[in-house]
């Protein structure tokens, strides 16, 4: 695997970027996750705009991207970190070359297979 950003500066980063935001290595959330670099995080915390980080309440889409703000979204990106929603209130935080290094393989069985049948939204998987 490629270099991948490092946890503990994450979690450091985030605590001082976004002091109210609650996270925790993600693999304190379960066995699951053990093997895995990232962070959890389900507590409240705010954008620099005052805005929450995620809601859920229907923002535009201007200001969020399903639940998450952009502004957190691209401040995780230039960092090397994207954002799941594991649940309605548990976002997990992993490396962006986690994602690379899934959807890589795929690609490429694809473009050598191009009968392979997709699913109903052109998803592979």
């Amino acid at each position: 695997m490629k270099n991948l950003p490092i946890e503990s500066e994450l979690i450091s980063e985030l605590g001082l970027a976004f002091p109210g935001l609650h996270v925790r290595p993600v693999s304190e959330f379960g066995n699951d996750f053990q093997d895995c670099i990232g962070v959890w995080t389900g507590g409240p915390g705010d954008m620099p705009d005052g805005l929450p980080i995620f809601n859920s309440l229907g923002y535009s889409e201007a200001e969020y991207n399903g639940s998450v703000h952009i502004g957190f979204e691209k401040w995780l990106e230039d960092r090397g970190w994207y954002t799941e929603n594991y649940d309605g209130s548990t976002h997990l935080i992993f490396p962006i070359q986690y994602a690379k290094d899934a959807v890589e393989p795929w690609a490429a069985h694809i473009a050598a297979n191009p009968s392979t049948p997709l699913a109903s939204d052109g998803c592979p998987f």
